[in-house]
């Protein structure tokens, strides 16, 4: 889009009665409220709260359970799109991001387990794919870029025309060629380093006052209803908003063997989260259920499973200047039931989850949970680690 707006501006340079001796400025060739594919892609990075990176990431994942327990758990993951960008890290980058959107949703993770005594435990290995994933801001693409591209077309029009008549009226004054083509230059320089101005702070008042007074005597929508650069923007934030409610949901299956124990488990689970808040930002919530079947194959116990289900609702206690949420609390119940699986009797758990990011090196998630099962009264305490790190655009 950023071509297409050069291209939009080209006539601000060369329209009109002026020698091109007389412009000494360049008219700005993007504007910041426009939106780009480059800002989906930028957008649709941080649009995802650690909850939903749990669900699905957007390039790499590494992950820590159990920190200070004696049975840790390591694990690595990254979708198909951030595998092939480490060999090729131009795949998917700008316009050509929406294109890669079935990259993006399958997921593959390897992991390993050590014991008390570090020694290995197991290790194993997990397929996702994505069953529905509303949540990508690409689905908006066509959209997004069609009303982009009108506001572009709207402010390149009006302030073609209002160019004109500035240099119609310097024109039409009794002043000699010189001082005319002077006084052009300078007013154009002015209005043009007032456009850059707007461009970033989307402010009217920015713009030169006699750029400012012929948009208005042309009831240009630059200046009317608060502005074309606040309707870009809400624009796009509200889609925004709309895609952060849609529904992501993900089916898995994960096999892990046990070298010693002959205790090699099978594991189908699935996954859903989306959104219950009207806004985005600080007090955003959102719904979170999932649930897995585990097939245990042991030659001593025979066959042996172990279904988990759980769900309950999580809230954005902060976010940083751009958006991302870096502080979350999710209070989540959780049934668990075995059959013929040693360590694992039916229980109902109530737990509580706080996530904190530390936002170094593409963020490292800290998840704090405390589980309280009812039928024992004891409380257990977990603490975790993501990281979850993006590619550079």
């Amino acid at each position: 889009m950023k071509k297409q707006l050069f291209i939009l501006l080209i006539p601000l340079l060369v329209a009109g009665h002026v020698n091109a001796q007389t412009e000494t400025g360049n008219a700005p060739t993007t504007l910041p409220f426009i939106k780009t594919s480059n800002d989906v892609e930028k957008t649709s990075s941080i649009l995802k709260t650690g909850i939903a990176n749990d669900v699905l990431t957007n390039a790499y994942k590494i992950a820590i359970k159990n920190i200070f327990g004696d049975k840790k758990e390591a694990s690595y993951s990254s979708t198909i799109y951030g595998t092939i960008r480490i060999f090729n890290p131009n795949f998917g980058s700008g316009a050509a991001y929406r294109g890669t959107r079935w990259a993006r949703n399958v997921e593959w993770t390897v992991s390993g387990k050590v014991d008390s005594n570090s020694n290995i435990a197991g290790f194993g290995g997990t397929l996702k794919v994505t069953l529905l994933n509303k949540r990508d801001l690409t689905v908006r693409s066509d959209e997004l870029t069609a009303t982009m591209n009108n506001y572009s077309n709207i402010f390149i029009r009006d302030v073609a025309r209002a160019r004109s008549m500035l240099i119609s009226n310097v024109e039409g004054s009794n002043l000699s060629r010189s001082k005319k083509d002077s006084t052009i230059r300078i007013k154009l320089n002015l209005l043009y380093s007032s456009i850059r101005k707007y461009g970033k702070s989307s402010d009217i008042t920015d713009l030169d006052p006699d750029l400012l007074s012929a948009l208005i005597t042309m009831n240009s929508p630059i200046v009317n209803d608060g502005g074309l650069a606040a309707k870009a923007n809400a624009d796009f934030k509200n889609a925004v908003n709309e895609i952060k409610n849609k529904p992501l949901w993900t089916l898995s299956g994960t096999y892990f063997h046990v070298p010693y124990g002959k205790n090699d488990t099978t594991t189908i689970q699935s996954d859903l989260v989306f959104g219950l808040s009207k806004d985005s930002g600080s007090g955003f919530w959102e719904f979170n259920a999932s649930g897995y079947a585990r097939f245990f194959n042991n030659g001593l116990l025979g066959s042996a499973q172990k279904y988990h289900f759980e769900s309950g609702c999580n809230r954005v206690l902060r976010e940083d200047a751009n958006g991302k949420s870096n502080m979350e609390i999710k209070g989540f119940f959780s049934y668990d039931r075995g059959n013929n699986a040693p360590g694992f009797p039916t229980a109902t758990t109530a737990n509580i989850t706080y996530r904190y990011l530390v936002d170094k090196f593409g963020g490292f998630w800290i998840p704090v949970t405390l589980s309280y099962n009812p039928n024992n009264g004891r409380f257990l305490g977990l603490i975790d680690l993501t990281i979850n790190i993006d590619p550079k655009n």
